[in-house]
């Protein structure tokens, strides 16, 4: 099948596209969860933006954001957790003041080859790549602001441009599925460029209340999580250092770039959301821990030898889990192995 060029507009320069607005600053919140001043420090100074490898490694781990949701399911489990943990290492490393160019572009080959793995699963061939040019060119004609019909705005005609010259980086890939996810990774990029306004409408003290609120639940959950002997330090000091860099970008009074800050704050979001799903695993892990003191035996209403030991597993693995998960659907993934234990326990009782 002949390859489907696309060709919309031609290159407009992006520097109609911003706008600026000073933040203001507001007074920094208690921290209410206990970690090693060195973290805090580590997330005290804002990236520098002028330093061209941290611009495309910010722009890659929000392109990395934007794909991952519309092709939610049916990806492996794994691989969403593995761009997820390439998406933190590349956050941790722009919240260290003193990172070095080895380091940020470590982080950028590693998000940049998940981002390819994961992309992999919905664009294999040229008839994928054809079908998410398609998409995406009615994405933006149809649904991007307020005009629908030529000639389009600034924004939406370089994002055309961009579809484009994606299209034209695949017309000669044939079936080399790299070529293509190439085109895609180039695409996904360039659209977040170009979409790159600066900060508006940012409201600090929304900002700063949300962080408020997760290090609340971040207090909550420690106890019981610690109750059951679990080491969960790692996971607290990189939740810090990412809330606490989204807060100095929300307090800065610096012109800040909205990839920058979405990419930031998307990050800290999802360490949020860990800690939430940490505490729901933590709490059926209690209560599966109450079954293993279930009558024990053969006769009616007891549970067999057996039952116990595979139970008793399955609450170690989530234990294992609850100290070692990097990503949210990590936790919710325990979880629902955990209560297929439970609901297998419960089944086994002797009638």
């Amino acid at each position: 099948m002949a390859h489907k060029k696309f060709k919309f507009v031609s290159r407009l320069s992006t520097a109609t596209l911003v706008s600026s607005l000073t933040l203001g600053i507001f007074p920094a919140l208690p921290t209410n969860v206990s970690v090693a001043a060195s973290s805090i420090e580590a997330a005290s100074t804002l990236p520098n933006l002028e330093d061209p490898a941290i611009e495309e490694l910010i722009l890659l781990v929000e392109a990395s954001q934007y794909m991952q949701y519309p092709f939610w399911y049916g990806v492996d489990p794994k691989d969403v957790w593995a761009v997820n943990t390439a998406q933190q290492e590349a956050i941790l490393a722009l919240a260290n003041p003193n990172v070095s160019a080895t380091q940020i572009a470590a982080a950028y080959r590693h998000l940049q080859n998940e981002f390819d793995d994961y992309g992999g699963f919905f664009i294999q061939d040229q008839g994928d790549f054809e079908q998410f040019l398609e998409g995406e060119h009615l994405y933006i004609t149809e649904f991007w602001g307020p005009v629908t019909t030529p000639p389009y705005s600034p924004v939406q005609n370089a994002l055309l441009q961009a579809l484009d010259d994606a299209a034209a980086m695949a017309a000669e890939a044939g079936n080399d599925q790299k070529r293509y996810l190439e085109a895609h990774r180039y695409y996904r990029i360039e659209a977040r460029r170009v979409s790159d306004y600066r900060l508006e409408g940012n409201n600090p003290a929304f900002a700063l209340a949300g962080i408020e609120n997760m290090r609340r639940q971040v207090a909550e959950t420690l106890p019981i999580v610690e109750s059951l002997g679990v080491n969960v330090a790692q996971q607290v000091e990189n939740f810090e250092k990412s809330i606490s860099l989204w807060s100095t970008v929300a307090q800065s009074n610096k012109l800040y770039k909205r990839t920058a800050y979405v990419a930031i704050r998307t990050n800290a979001d999802r360490h949020g959301y860990l800690f939430e799903k940490m505490r729901t695993l933590a709490d059926l892990v209690i209560t599966a821990t109450v079954l293993l003191d279930a009558p024990r035996g053969i006769r009616s209403g007891q549970y067999p030898a057996s039952a116990f030991g595979e139970l008793n597993r399955a609450i170690n693995d989530a234990k294992r889990k609850l100290e070692t998960a990097r990503a949210w659907e990590e936790m919710e993934d325990a979880a629902n192995v955990l209560n297929g234990a439970v609901a297998q326990f419960q089944s086994s009782i002797k009638p």
